[in-house]
């Protein structure tokens, strides 16, 4: 009997200022995601400005979401979201 197991990986495209992101190329809007770190038990930290729009070679991004489970095992200080944030993912926080 094989025995199998899941392994769960975070990925994200691009990762600006700390700040990780998943790219929509077609709409030119970004989403804040998991930072990915390796050892899946340590999120963001300090004080974090989600920026209204990135650049990413040349091509302008405007961040509209957070991510679901974006900010998990993150221990932040304070957050600053912009208005461009049109939807925030479950348990994002």
């Amino acid at each position: 009997m094989a025995l199998m197991s899941a392994i769960v990986t975070f990925a994200h495209d691009v990762e600006v200022d700390g700040i990780c992101y998943n790219l929509n190329h077609e709409t030119k809007e970004a989403s804040v995601t998991f930072n990915g770190n390796k050892n899946k038990t340590k999120g963001y930290e300090n004080n974090i400005t989600i920026p209204t729009n990135i650049t990413i070679d040349n091509e302008l991004y405007k961040v509209t979401s957070i991510g679901e489970e974006a900010f998990m095992f993150s221990s932040f200080k304070s957050i600053t979201i912009p208005n461009s944030i049109s939807s925030i993912g479950e348990d994002a926080f």
